[in-house]
């Protein structure tokens, strides 16, 4: 009798534990509608006496993406003074169309370095993104995007 109880707890956490591990997994990651988090990883470039620093974070279910920049130049402080609003674009899914960034918000800003930022509206889910940068020169980040 005893071990017909006992086996029988052990059944039973072997449904349990499983079953439950399931649902806090899910909700953990899967939880937040308005956010798909996924795993990019940061870039670094340094070039033309320029340090570039790009970093994409999150999608938005909203159809919006949000990369992290960072420019700094003790030689060239006047690229380090220009807009990204105006020097920034991306590039999905290989569509020939560029897209602009929305908005930058500066987190840091001396005369030789800035951080920020940038939000660009892009389609849900796309599978690459092209991240350029450009001045005399074109500076050109890619990234293949895994679920």
């Amino acid at each position: 009798m005893a071990r017909e109880i006992k086996f029988g707890r052990i059944i039973v956490w072997l449904v349990l534990l499983p079953a439950l591990l399931f649902f806090v997994f899910k909700w953990l990651f899967f939880s937040a509608p308005d956010k798909v988090i996924m795993p990019f990883q940061k870039k670094e470039l340094i070039a033309h006496e320029v340090r570039l620093i790009v970093k994409p974070h999150s999608f938005y279910h909203d159809g919006h993406l949000d990369i992290e920049l960072t420019i700094e130049s003790n030689e060239r402080p006047e690229f380090v003074r220009q807009d990204p609003l105006q020097t920034c674009l991306i590039y999905v899914d290989g569509d020939d169309t560029p897209l602009l960034p929305e908005s930058f918000n500066v987190s840091q800003k001396d005369a030789y370095h800035v951080t920020g930022l940038l939000t660009f509206k892009v389609p849900a889910y796309p599978k690459e993104i092209k991240f350029i940068l450009f001045d005399e020169v074109q500076y050109e980040f890619v990234w293949k995007v895994t679920r």
